[in-house]
């Protein structure tokens, strides 16, 4: 394959890639974004449950 095949097929997957950078990245960091948070509310929960039972 030639260097200029390889470009005109990179040129087509360009599209993708910006739509992966723009769209699909934000989404799972926001995604993972609530799970720590919910995580978090989790251990608080735990916290409290525990300390509720050893009184």
């Amino acid at each position: 394959m030639s260097e200029d095949e390889e470009k005109v097929k990179l040129r087509r997957l360009e599209p993708a890639i910006q739509k992966f950078t723009k769209i699909v990245i934000p989404t799972d960091l926001e995604r993972l974004r609530k799970h720590q948070i919910n995580i978090e509310k989790l251990h608080i929960l735990i916290y409290i449950c525990c300390a509720f039972h050893l009184h």
